[in-house]
C-alpha cells in the first residue's frame, strides 16, 4: 500500500487545451465578422473574470 500514489495527486501540465471548441468559435468569429466583433465579445468575459473568478487566478501566482 505504501508504494501507491496518492489518488489526488494533479497531473502535470502537458500544454493541450481541455477543449478547442472556444478557440474554433473565436477563430471562425475572427475570419467572418472581423477582429472588432470578435475581440467586443472578449469584454464581458473579462469583466467576469474580474468580478468573481479572480481568486481562480491569484492561486496560480
Amino acid at each position: 500500500m505504501s508504494g501507491e500514489a496518492p489518488l489526488n495527486t494533479p497531473r502535470p501540465w502537458d500544454g493541450r487545451t481541455r477543449s478547442g471548441l472556444g478557440i474554433r468559435l473565436m477563430f471562425w468569429l475572427f475570419r467572418v465578422c472581423g477582429p472588432v466583433f470578435a475581440y467586443s465579445l472578449l469584454y464581458p468575459v473579462v469583466f467576469y473574470y474580474i468580478c468573481v473568478a479572480w481568486k481562480h487566478g491569484a492561486a496560480s501566482r
